[in-house]
């Protein structure tokens, strides 16, 4: 990999003190993403990753999609938390119907969260497609012969 621009000119010149220092160069990937967060994210970067990863929520998104962008928010963070945090914070995130649907199956990981909520959603989705619509209140258009 190449950097380039002002990030090559702060890495070259980070690599020209070290050898000048005689220190040993960066070599191990972790240590220059290290670095490199070190010098461009802001101080507050995290705190507003672990605010956004707080207020995600489903709302009209399916709940693969709800999940991706859970999974990546909690990646970002690298939060160490009791597994059933992020467990619970999923759950708390559903939309209302599924959110009351996978809590009482009390999940014990986050997979089993997630596929109660894909089948729930499944459930929902096919409920909504076969339920029979009134007009006008009138109960007579269900009994068509």
């Amino acid at each position: 990999m190449k950097l380039v621009g002002p990030t090559g000119k702060f890495w070259q010149t980070g690599t020209s003190h070290l050898e000048r220092m005689r220190q040993p160069p960066v070599t191990q990937w972790g240590a220059m993403k290290y670095r490199l967060k070190e010098k461009y994210l802001p101080s507050f970067h995290k705190a507003h990753l672990v605010d956004r990863m707080l207020d995600l929520s489903q709302f009209t998104s399916s709940v693969s999609h709800y999940l991706n962008g859970f999974e990546g928010l909690s990646q970002r963070c690298n939060l160490l938390e009791d597994p059933s945090i992020p467990i619970a914070r999923f759950i708390q995130g559903l939309q209302t119907d599924l959110k009351r649907e996978v809590t009482l199956f009390a999940p014990c990981t986050l997979d089993e969260a997630y596929h109660k909520a894909l089948e729930f959603e499944k459930l929902n989705k096919l409920y909504l497609v076969r339920r029979p619509t009134l007009s006008s209140g009138s109960p007579a258009n269900l009994f068509i012969t």
